[in-house]
């Protein structure tokens, strides 16, 4: 089966193998939104989304196809199967993750990054400067987690949450969702 004019799965997967781009942005167009629906329910409030699973899975087909592997992948059923598989490993493997920081105490956080923008903006009084700074401190160790105090310092430097989702390799949900989850472990203790 053709999926356009243009050639066959099995055609784009025998030009992927040799790193040719266009072959995989037309397989990514082909099986973006059925890697979404298989994954979307898999990760629901997580800290990252369907979109950062389907690619990062995608960048590993891409990239095995180009080193050699999967020799045996020749049609759409074996590249959908393959495809799933990586995907399902690969959100498991972040949910895994995820649980493993919780129970070691490294509680996904989130915090109100604007009023803490604002505040520390007003700061005139070293002394209070400085109390502010440990405050700061404080909330920033109950993240346990360096990455999301990553986020949190990039922000308060005022990048913008596409400029974030860049430097992680994320998409702008998955920071937002970051976010968010500081701002929830920052109310409980403000």
């Amino acid at each position: 089966m053709t999926t356009d004019e243009d050639g066959s799965i099995t055609h784009w997967l025998q030009l992927l193998r040799g790193g040719d781009q266009e072959a995989a942005a037309r397989l990514w167009d082909r099986y973006v939104h059925r890697l979404h629906a298989l994954l979307r329910t898999r990760i629901c409030g997580a800290a990252y989304d369907e979109q950062d699973v389907a690619l990062s899975a995608f960048h590993v087909l891409c990239r095995g196809m180009a080193e050699g592997r999967y020799p045996q992948l020749s049609n759409r059923d074996e590249l959908w199967q393959l495809l799933a598989t990586i995907a399902v490993r690969k959100s498991r493997d972040r949910r895994e993750a995820e649980m493993c920081a919780k129970r070691s105490g490294g509680n996904v956080l989130s915090a109100d990054i604007a009023q803490l923008d604002k505040l520390a903006s007003t700061l005139e009084d070293p002394e209070f400067e400085a109390l502010m700074a440990d405050e700061c401190r404080r909330l920033l160790d109950l993240l346990q987690n360096p990455r999301l105090e990553q986020v949190v310092l990039w922000k308060l430097d005022g990048y913008t949450h596409d400029e974030i989702a860049d430097k992680l390799g994320l998409t702008r949900w998955s920071v937002g969702r970051m976010l968010q989850c500081v701002r929830r472990v920052w109310e409980t203790q403000l």
